[in-house]
Order: structure tokens, then sequence, then C-alpha cells
């Protein structure tokens, strides 16, 4: 895999519901990415961003609800600081907003991975 990739992902949270994101970002290093990894996290208590060896940088990312403008406008305050090729979105809450968010995203030249909106 490319070392020149930047990854982000979200779901960073390791307690006693525990997200995808700790295990994507695993599976990714495990897989030989030696990129850097960005994790987004929703706010300072989810565990996994304290976890030594896993994400790069970590972002505070507001939360779905918040609106696809909010989202968007974060993401665009994030690539101010830092370089983001790809974003994977691990939580359920967060897949249609990113769907929604996907050609926006894509004229930025970032690629989110997503399912289709239509499947089910």
């Amino acid at each position: 895999m490319t070392n020149d990739l930047v990854i982000a992902v979200t779901g960073l949270n390791t307690g006693e519901n525990p997200q995808p994101g700790v295990p994507v970002i695993r599976s990714l290093r495990r897989a030989g990415f030696s990129g850097k990894i960005i994790g987004l996290a929703y706010d300072s208590f989810e565990s996994g961003i304290y976890a030594p060896d896993l994400a790069d940088e970590i972002y505070v990312m507001p939360f779905p609800s918040a609106g696809l403008d909010t989202i968007l406008s974060r993401i665009g305050q994030i690539l101010n600081r830092t370089k983001i090729d790809i974003l994977i979105p691990t939580l359920d809450s967060e897949i249609l907003p990113y769907i929604s968010l996907e050609k926006q995203l894509k004229a930025m030249g970032k690629k989110c991975i997503c399912p289709p909106k239509n499947s089910s």
C-alpha cells in the first residue's frame, strides 16, 4: 500500500459499545498501510483517540445531526490544516449525511467510502 495516502476514519470509541473505527484503522495498519491516518472523533472522551500508534492526528467533528453544511464546513477547516485523500465514515448515523456530501467531497478531490444511496 502506498505511504503518501491519507485516510480519515470516524468511530473511535472503544468503551462498552465499541465503534468500528479502531478496528478499521488497525486492519489498515496490519495490511501494510504506512500512510497517515486521521482520526475523526465527536468528543475528547472517545477512548480510541488515546490509543498509541492508532491515528497520526485527531480532529473533533460535529455530530451528524448538526447538518450537512456544518459537517462540510468542519471538513474544510480540517483540510486547511492537513491533507485527506479518503474518508471512511464507520457509524450508521454518518452514512446518510456522508452519502449526501459525496458530490461536494468529490469536487474537493476527496473520496468517501460509502455504500450507494439506493442500497438496501
